[in-house]
């Protein structure tokens, strides 16, 4: 059905990941070599499209020692983003540190070059924490990007810089929400979270959405299982 005008469409999609059978797709045909025409449409069709980006788009850095899976993307593909109508992404999950602080550093410049927003992580704890704010039809729309899943305590933004925020202590989380309510329309929190295969969630994801949502959240949406 056709929305009312002034109406605003937020897309939000769960893990995104650019690997083989994506570059695969890609170097054959395109972006009409990875999704049917009918998704690229509903995809570029939105006011707004969120995706978790769960790699770094980088060609430097080494693997993390001792992980089952480490993944990461060359540059250049970086444009797929744009094509599938991407607006916003988030860095905070367990992936985007795979190869380390150089190739999260990458993939910052790599984004800001597309003109894609990203949030939850950065160069600080200021830029990890950052309200992304896009406007759109008269109001502002704010997303908040933050990972309960981290594979060691140095990739958290607070240990190290580059680094990613996180809400094992949602204490930060809430504080961010309230004061981006104050400047926002429409806020949405997106943790990474969770146990990858189960159908439910766990009993902290319940208790952290529920504060969110009386911080002044609009939105809960979770990525990673």
């Amino acid at each position: 059905e056709e929305a009312p005008a002034g109406d605003t469409t937020i897309l939000i999609t769960g893990d995104v990941l650019f690997a083989n059978a994506f570059q695969a797709g890609y170097d054959a045909a395109g972006i009409a070599g990875v999704v049917s025409e009918e998704l690229l449409g509903r995809l570029t069709g939105a006011d707004i499209l969120l995706i978790n980006n769960e790699f770094p788009f980088s060609d430097r850095g080494q693997p993390v020692p001792d992980k089952q899976f480490t993944f990461r993307c060359a540059p250049s593909y970086a444009k797929a983003l744009a094509e599938l109508g991407v607006d916003v992404v988030s860095l905070a999950n367990n992936h985007t540190l795979d190869y380390g602080k150089e190739a999260l550093s990458d993939t910052f410049a790599v984004l800001d070059a597309e003109g894609i927003l990203y949030g939850g992580a950065g160069e600080s704890v200021e830029r990890a924490e950052q309200l992304q704010v896009i406007e759109a039809n008269g109001k502002k729309f704010g997303f908040l990007a933050v990972s309960r899943v981290i594979p060691t305590a140095d990739w958290k933004v607070e240990q190290s810089t580059p680094g990613l925020f996180s809400c094992y202590d949602e204490t930060r989380l809430l504080e961010l929400v309230e004061e981006g309510k104050k400047t926002c329309d429409f806020l949405v929190v997106y943790p990474h979270w969770g146990v990858e295969h189960a159908a439910y969630p766990e009993d902290y994801q319940k208790k952290i959405a529920e504060k969110c949502i009386a911080a002044g959240a609009d939105l809960v949406a979770g990525s990673h299982t």
